[in-house]
């Protein structure tokens, strides 16, 4: 919507059984743009009240910096993670939790700079409920790292959706804090170009807490076409490491 770079991204869920993950849940991922983003990602969860989740990515990304005057320097960053999590299901809800490992490093990918361990913990705890048409879902997801620096990351996500005239309506709010001083630039939390705050350029906000929201109406689709109308904000705490200038946007709606 206003990222730059275009691209294509999808994901591809396999549930037949001939894969051999009956009541498995798999998930891949794969996402390039012409700004030379190219991330791959899977995610595999097991069925039952006690499961596992396994997961694994990689890729490169290039990351924007602003100055005070409104500056900006463009690096380019490399990540190979990996995260396995045994977790526990009860009624509507979930939780997990187990280690994770983290390698950065910015640079071309075979002239690699020092590698940074990002080593730590990742969990969460989901809430999901359906009725009539309308639903609700509240996520909390956290990471930790005690390897070349100390971070921490809590994410709180809660959605709602029901119907609307012509279609269906949608909120999502997001929250997110890192309130670790030596947090990297590019592991604290941001706002812009993507799935929120879609107007400004990806990671255009970046700062140790951010809010942000998004509203909704979807439109019925029409054979193969369909629409969304939205209005989007974003509260970003004063300490940001990306000021804000000129190119600001608040709201949005397209």
């Amino acid at each position: 919507m206003g990222a730059p770079g275009l691209g294509l991204g999808g994901t591809v869920r396999f549930f037949h059984p001939d894969l051999g993950l009956v009541g498995k849940r798999l998930d891949v991922g794969l996402v390039a743009t012409s700004r030379s983003v190219l991330q791959a990602s899977g995610q595999l969860r097991t069925p039952g009240p006690r499961f596992a989740r396994l997961a694994a990515g990689a890729g490169r990304r290039p990351y924007d910096v602003y100055g005070p005057l409104g500056g900006r320097r463009t690096r380019r960053l490399a990540t190979v993670e990996a995260s396995a999590a045994p977790g526990i299901r009860v009624g509507q809800s979930a939780l997990w939790l187990g280690p994770q490992l983290r390698l950065d490093w910015e640079g071309p990918w075979l002239r690699p700079a020092p590698l940074v361990h990002g080593h730590g913990a990742r969990g969460g705890w989901t809430w999901e409920g359906t009725r009539s048409g309308r639903g609700a879902w509240l996520g909390v997801e956290a990471e930790g790292a005690l390897a070349d620096y100390a971070h921490l990351d809590v994410v709180v996500d809660g959605r709602r959706y029901g119907p609307a005239p012509g279609g269906a309506w949608a909120l999502r709010a997001v929250a997110a804090v890192a309130p670790l001083p030596g947090t990297p630039v590019y592991r604290l939390p941001s706002a812009g170009g993507g799935e929120l705050l879609r107007s400004p350029a990806a990671g255009r906000f970046r700062s140790p807490a951010l809010a942000v929201t998004v509203l909704e109406w979807r439109l019925r689709e029409a054979r193969a076409l369909g629409g969304v109308l939205f209005a989007e904000g974003a509260w970003v705490h004063a300490r940001s490491r990306q000021p804000r200038t000129a190119d600001r946007s608040n709201a949005s709606s397209s």
